[in-house]
């Protein structure tokens, strides 16, 4: 990745991160559901590494999992959702 693309990626990491804190879940709860260590999510989110492709998947995985179950919770409003 060219240097603007990786500072940029590793803003989206920590981004995401903080989102899911907003909502309760911190980096352990990622690392124990999504099988990325702790480590590794750190390293990402503060620009010492940039992940592997498997890894990425798995944080996409665990991503689309966690969205699929907030869907699952909604209601008919768009603005109820609980997670």
């Amino acid at each position: 990745m060219d240097d603007l693309k990786d500072q940029e990626f590793h803003k989206s990491i920590e981004d995401f991160l903080k989102t899911l804190n907003k909502m309760g879940i911190n980096m352990e709860e990622v690392s124990k559901q999504s099988g990325i260590s702790k480590h590794s999510l750190s390293d990402w989110r503060n620009n010492n590494s940039t992940p592997k492709r498997q890894n990425l998947k798995k944080l996409r995985d665990y991503a689309l999992d966690l969205l699929n179950t907030c869907l699952l919770y909604t209601s008919d409003a768009a603005d109820d959702l609980l997670c």
